[in-house]
């Protein structure tokens, strides 16, 4: 059942806590009050934009005032009068503010915790049990005290080269063999993986100059 607006007549603070019957109150100028069947009320700006009738929530009556509505409505009144959609602009700012709370979130999150974060979803499909642990060990070991407490954003080459480095002529295998090479490679290729934005999983190869040396 659609909405029918009562006559437009200004509220008053009074009117707005009285108002009970579900339906739409107008205020005026396109504000309007909605009491739903629950009891709920919220504000709503309802205006005509290149000929198409649109809707904006100002917010519900618990955290919205009615001066604080008509502020609302006033700004967004504006910005109709330049030819611009408050509700498109809205969506903008939406997007904005969430792109940024991800970059925050980003530069918080230590070396460490995107490891644990990313051994937690890829744990349940390694079914080998030493793998599963070679990759806690291999970053406890190496990678942790060197940069576990540094943000990801802030990790380049050079701190990853500081955990490769040292290994390249510390172990070696039986016969010759070596080890080292292949320690630090796979440390670049779990690094590679965790830290996909900086140094993709897939361009592992970059990592073979420098941790495949060879014995000297």
């Amino acid at each position: 059942m659609a909405d029918t607006p009562p006559p437009v007549l200004a509220f008053a603070a009074v009117a707005v806590t009285r108002a009970s019957k579900p339906g739409l109150y107008a205020d005026g100028a396109g504000l309007y009050l909605r009491v739903s069947r629950n009891g709920s009320k919220s504000w709503a700006l309802r205006f005509t934009l290149r000929g198409k009738p649109r809707e904006m929530g100002l917010g519900g009556l618990t955290k919205v005032t009615l001066a604080d509505a008509r502020k609302k409505a006033a700004d967004a009144r504006l910005l109709l009068s330049d030819g611009r959609d408050p509700l498109d602009l809205r969506q903008e700012e939406d997007a904005k503010r969430i792109k940024e709370e991800k970059l925050a979130a980003a530069r918080g999150m230590t070396f460490e915790k995107c490891a644990e974060a990313y051994i937690a979803a890829h744990e349940p499909s390694w079914r080998n049990e030493k793998h599963k642990q070679q990759w806690r060990n291999t970053i406890a070991t190496y990678v942790a005290p060197v940069f576990g407490k540094t943000p990801v954003q802030d990790i380049d080459l050079n701190l990853v080269m500081k955990v490769i480095e040292p290994i390249w002529n510390t172990k070696r295998k039986p016969r010759g063999g070596y080890e080292g090479g292949s320690k630090s490679f796979s440390i670049g290729r779990k690094f590679g993986a965790i830290d996909g934005a900086k140094i993709p999983h897939a361009g592992a190869a970059r990592w073979t100059n420098y941790s495949q040396p060879g014995p000297n």
